[in-house]
């Protein structure tokens, strides 16, 4: 379902646009407090990719996706900093909902309720939580459920490197926590968390080899865990074991661990893998307050409602039960390579006008310029104004960004100007 939707080719092509555009890719983002850079494409496309899976929980049909693709491959051509591509997006999923029930507009209060009751329905009431881990335990999950006294990370020589780094005054250099026997796990509501967490997974070893936050130099790769590169993060150790000043003998027992754990969890070939869990498994699927959002929702912007229902509560939630595996599916997602290998061409950019261009805090709309090649399903779909609020779970990224649940809210309120 989600893996299909996520493998398609033309998904493929628009995240490796994103992910390879030479446009962007020096660029900050405007919502990262550390100001990497290099980090900037990859975190669209992280984007991209929480909109795909939003889309399919929403929605779900075959019938507009394509339309749908065509709307954010235009999008990202003209989107100058995440905030807007985060605002585009979500916006085009309320349209896509409105669409998907016949709605004529969200302006009137009896056609935003029908909307977000749906919404709500879909998204949480039968919606997912997600758990993500490498490919190497598949088989594991699938047969005995998320428990990790089924699927124990081998984190013995771990803390022995942990302990080496820290005596070198890098505490939690690879993690905060390498218990060998742990009696929880994380689950997420954030599909765009969920693909991070999946593409790093085991975290503490993704640290170790390409994503530590403590090393900042040019010839270290941030991208080598991602790609599964072996010699690249190999070289990584080395440039850290250089940057602080490893013996020797340490550096030995760094790269003698660094082996055994690349060829136990089989890194090479492994693919990042989420299990969708039903939200009724986990005690998520239901929102106290859903009736006050419907009430506010007659004196408030629709994408305002919107945003109160698929707001990120949980972007790393710790579960102290096992969930059995009929209450969930797993699936394995793109992985860093073939999305990379997805791109084939560049497509002719579409010229946008107007967009974000009309905001105020009493109404907004994007309109999208027709062009002669859009269908008519496509003109109709986007010759009908939208009050549009953008949300994604705009929170870690690769060392990005902290985890905070509520920070997109608060930077798509701030977008609109309200306070």
């Amino acid at each position: 379902m989600f893996e299909k939707r996520l493998k398609d080719p033309t998904v493929l092509k628009l995240l490796s646009q994103v992910l390879l555009d030479s446009k962007t890719e020096k660029k900050v983002s405007s919502v990262s407090p550390n100001g990497e850079k290099g980090m900037y494409n990859l975190y669209s496309m992280m984007i991209l990719i929480d909109a795909i899976i939003k889309y399919q929980i929403m929605v779900g049909s075959s019938t507009y996706f394509e339309t749908y693709v065509n709307k954010l491959t235009q999008l990202v051509s003209l989107y100058k900093n995440h905030k807007e591509l985060v605002v585009g997006v979500q916006s085009l999923l309320g349209e896509m909902v409105r669409y998907e029930l016949g709605i004529p507009d969200l302006i009137k209060y009896e056609h935003k309720k029908v909307v977000l009751e749906y919404i709500y329905q879909r998204y949480i009431v039968n919606g997912y939580c997600f758990h993500s881990f490498p490919s190497v335990f598949k088989e594991t999950v699938e047969s005995n459920g998320i428990d990790f006294k089924n699927y124990q990370y081998p984190v013995k020589k771990m803390k022995q490197i942990a302990y080496i780094f820290e005596n070198h005054y890098y505490k939690n250099f690879i993690t905060k926590n390498l218990e060998e026997k742990k009696l929880s796990f994380s689950i997420t509501d954030s599909p765009l968390m969920a693909y991070y967490y999946a593409l790093s997974a085991p975290s503490y070893f993704s640290d170790m080899t390409a994503t530590s936050d403590y090393m900042d130099d040019e010839t270290y790769d941030r991208f080598a865990y991602y790609r599964r590169d072996y010699e690249a993060c190999k070289r990584n150790l080395e440039t850290i074991g250089k940057h602080i000043g490893l013996s020797n003998r340490e550096q030995e027992i760094v790269e003698d661990a660094f082996i055994e754990q690349w060829n136990t969890l089989k890194i090479s070939e492994s693919t990042p893998c989420i299990a969708f869990i039903q939200r009724s498994a986990v005690g998520r699927n239901k929102l106290d307050h859903f009736q006050k959002i419907l009430e506010d929702a007659k004196h408030e912007e629709f994408v305002v409602s919107l945003s109160k229902i698929t707001d990120s509560r949980y972007s790393q939630d710790e579960y102290f039960t096992p969930i059995l595996s009929l209450d969930f599916t797993v699936e394995e997602m793109p992985t860093y390579q073939e999305i990379v290998n997805g791109y084939c061409q560049e497509t002719k950019k579409v010229e946008l006008t107007d967009v974000f261009k009309e905001k105020t805090v009493e109404a907004t709309s994007i309109r999208i310029k027709q062009k002669e090649d859009m269908t008519e399903k496509d003109t109709l779909f986007l010759e009908r104004p939208a009050n549009n609020y953008g949300y994604a779970d705009v929170v870690a990224l690769c060392g990005i960004l902290s985890i905070i649940s509520g920070l997109t809210l608060f930077l798509i309120l701030n977008y609109f100007g309200i306070r």
